[in-house]
Order: structure tokens, then C-alpha cells, then sequence
């Protein structure tokens, strides 16, 4: 079962950032890193994992559990993930 699943996340700053749809599965004990160039959207998509920042559209799912599908939004304290910001 995955542990995480993001299906079609779609996430806009301006007319001039639109990042996704973003489909991610992420089986429970593995390792996945997201990378890529500054300025990409890998934060904005560990946000919405976190719960800190909500997408325009899709799913995120934390096992079994949707924490954010358009209609609910669970607060990030309830989700238990944790999350280091590279600059303090």
C-alpha cells in the first residue's frame, strides 16, 4: 500500500507558474527524493504533502486517508509529517 499518493495535484503561482498535474506514489519504508532546478516546484509539492499550502486541484492521500481533495482540507498538525526547511 502507498504511504503517500498525489493524483493530478495541480498548483499555480501566476499566469507565469503552473506546475502539474503531479501523479506520485510513494510505497510506505521507502526513500524518494524530489529534485530539480530552483525555482521548479519541489517545495511548493512538499507543502502540499505537509498541508501548509493547498493545491488548485487533485488528491493527497496519507495512507487510506484524503487529506486535502478539494473538499477537505486536514490541518497539517493532524497529518504527521515532518519537514525541514532548507533555510531556516
Amino acid at each position: 500500500m502507498s504511504r503517500l499518493r498525489i493524483e493530478g495535484l495541480t498548483l499555480s503561482r501566476s499566469r507565469e507558474f503552473t506546475l502539474g498535474p503531479i501523479d506520485l506514489s510513494v510505497e510506505q519504508g521507502s526513500r524518494t527524493a524530489i529534485v530539480g532546478p530552483s525555482g521548479c516546484g519541489k517545495t511548493s509539492v512538499l507543502r502540499c504533502v505537509a498541508g501548509l499550502e493547498r493545491g488548485m486541484h487533485g488528491t493527497v492521500r496519507l495512507g487510506d486517508r484524503a487529506v486535502d481533495d478539494g473538499r477537505r482540507h486536514v490541518a497539517p498538525s493532524d497529518r504527521r509529517i515532518g519537514f525541514v526547511f532548507q533555510d531556516g
